[in-house]
């Protein structure tokens, strides 16, 4: 699966732990507060392309518009029972509150997801959640809005006694809005508030008691002209595919492991592969998010809308790079697309023999703007805390410090940090010096298999629903492309050791199965438009299919039945139509 040991190596060698300390210091402490569309962000960028430039990289600004906020200083208070001034930070991209501001009775609703709010009304009222990935912070204000309340506090995660501020984004709608999704933009205030002030919060609403609370914020979006950062290391004699790596570089305060440390890793690896430029077999082009913070995926995916038809046609993998060398941090953490996990635990298993790992299938959260129009990934890996710790700390997958005034360059690890960047040099070089696109399709087969009994056995257990969605030929589809992803990692591996010439063939055949399958596993929306961020829908393989759920909660024969039905079947037949396709293009290969 890997190329040659020594060329790899040698590659890691280049990397320079101290230059990247350098870069990363500088992002921290010469341009904090990152956001983008200020003066500090766009210098920030333009620090990128420089020293790039300076290294032999060509490089250039991609200038774009964004649908912009900058949070403004908030106020919130308990009204009763007694008085309290609660520290606060308004999110950016809410409503304003009036000007007097809005004072409502205080209901607790745990993580925020739609089960929270079993038997709880709260129309009018300030929702009290958790911060947390379950689900992210622009879907419990999605959901939030959705049951009619008219302000959110979120408490930060980490231990009980946390006394920072959150900061972050709450728009739920990904990218820029449309005239389709403007209305999705919230409405409503919400503000951070520290651990201990909602441990407080949450004990007397749990006690019985009914708690008031007076919060005042003003927000103002408005389009503004952004900056952000891109460059290209050419392969002399590549077929003009490419390789992305990206992650993002705005940020909250000084923003070192949030994403400092990852910037300066991209820029290190660019230096070092243009001085292998000779050796890569694609190009490798690199991309500094701005809009991600304040704008929630606005670069990536206004990068998407600008090239789309270059990265359909070219793109082969999506590396994505964020917060690395976090302190104390001990486990290997990679989100990764199914046809890039026998790649990536070949990549580990070399560079980090002996680190416990973990994978999560990738998950359209942190610039994954390009789930629909079918890129696999590699993306959010690096050293995280044991289950343990993140448990200890409420869900805090990133540490106290995420996302606050606290993540500074103290919170950065030397050791730990030259360990993600070997790493992540890892990925990158094999990916793009390997001649054998490194996809192995036997695990998509197996989540699609998986995912279609699953759902097949739940539509069974209800007679009046089995007949409506038949997955039985859908489930024979799946297996059947089990048997030719059999076939062509056979074929792969052939190509990959030079006893078979069809190594173009192959590979435009390895990203054209991403291309159709990749849409159908990761997204709702599809190729062309991007799901709102976090979906709790998303968590799923193949989420289109939950819509049984909407079918299996209704009432037999019922019109609302009939309705979902009829949805039911147009989404059985959009995976149908992606796996027979699947089968035929290896069939033209295999055969």
């Amino acid at each position: 699966m890997l190329g040659p040991r020594g060329e790899r190596e040698r590659f890691l060698e280049q990397l320079s732990l101290d230059r990247a300390l350098v870069d990363c210091r500088w992002f921290a402490e010469k341009t904090p507060w990152r956001l983008s569309g200020s003066e500090t962000a766009e210098r920030a960028a333009a620090y990128i392309v420089e020293q790039l430039r300076d290294a032999g990289v060509a490089a250039e600004p991609m200038v774009f518009h964004g649908y912009l906020n900058f949070p403004e200083p908030a106020e919130c208070q308990v009204k009763a029972p007694g008085s309290r001034d609660i520290p606060c930070a308004a999110f950016a991209q809410i409503g304003s509150t009036p000007d007097g501001g809005l004072t409502a009775e205080l209901v607790y609703v745990g993580a925020g997801g739609e089960d929270a709010y079993a038997g709880k009304d709260v129309r009018g009222k300030i929702v009290l959640c958790e911060l947390s990935y379950a689900p992210p912070r622009p879907e419990k204000v999605r959901i939030a809005v959705s049951k009619g309340a008219a302000g959110i506090l979120m408490m930060n995660w980490g231990a009980d006694d946390n006394p920072l501020v959150p900061l972050g984004t709450v728009k739920p709608v990904w990218g820029n809005p449309t005239p389709e999704n403007i209305h999705l933009m919230p409405a409503i205030p919400v503000l951070g508030i520290p651990r201990r002030d909602g441990v407080y919060l949450r004990g007397l609403v749990e006690g019985g008691q009914r708690v008031t609370v007076w919060m005042r914020a003003h927000a103002e979006r408005k389009w503004m002209t952004v900056s952000q950062a891109t460059a290209e290391v050419e392969a002399p004699r590549g077929d003009g595919d490419f390789v992305l790596v990206a992650g993002h570089m705005d940020a909250w305060a000084q923003g070192a492991t949030d994403n400092a440390s990852g910037n300066a890793i991209k820029m290190e690896l660019a230096r070092a592969l243009q001085q292998n430029r000779d050796k890569l077999a694609r190009s490798v082009k690199f991309a500094f998010w701005q809009a991600h913070e304040t704008g929630i995926m606005e670069g990536s995916s206004a990068y998407l809308d600008r090239y789309w038809d270059e990265l359909d046609e070219r793109c082969v993998a999506y590396l994505n790079y964020d917060s690395a060398g976090m302190k104390g941090t001990s486990v290997w953490l990679t989100g990764s697309s199914s046809e890039l996990l026998t790649f990536h635990n070949a990549v580990e298993d070399a560079l980090i023999p002996g680190v416990p790992r973990k994978r999560n299938k990738a998950q359209r959260t942190g610039d994954q703007s390009f789930f629909g129009i079918g890129i696999p990934t590699v993306a959010n890996c690096r050293m995280v805390h044991t289950d343990e710790e993140i448990k200890a700390w409420h869900g805090a997958t990133l540490g106290e410090w995420y996302h606050s005034e606290a993540d500074t360059m103290e919170i950065l690890d030397p050791a730990i940090y030259r360990q993600c960047m070997r790493v992540h040099g890892g990925y990158t070089w094999e990916m793009a010096t390997t001649k054998v696109l490194p996809m192995d399709f036997r695990p998509v087969a197996d989540d699609y298999i998986g995912r279609l009994r699953e759902v097949h056995q739940r539509m069974a257990a209800r007679a009046d629903a089995a007949g409506v969605m038949d997955l039985e030929p859908v489930v024979a589809l799946a297996e059947r492309f089990k048997g030719r992803a059999e076939a062509l990692e056979r074929q792969r591996r052939a190509a990959a050791a030079g006893d078979v010439d069809n190594v173009a063939r192959i590979n435009a055949t390895l990203k054209e199965l991403s291309r159709v399958l990749t849409w159908v596993r990761g997204t709702v929306s599809g190729r062309y438009e991007q799901d709102t961020y976090g979906l709790s829908v998303l968590r799923y393989d193949i989420p289109n299919l939950e819509v049984v759920e909407h079918l299996l909660g209704a009432a037999p024969e019922s019109h609302t039945f009939y309705l979902w039905a009829t949805k039911a079947r147009r989404e059985r037949n959009k995976v149908s139509e992606a796996l027979r396709r699947a089968n035929a293009i290896v069939d033209g290969l295999v055969d």
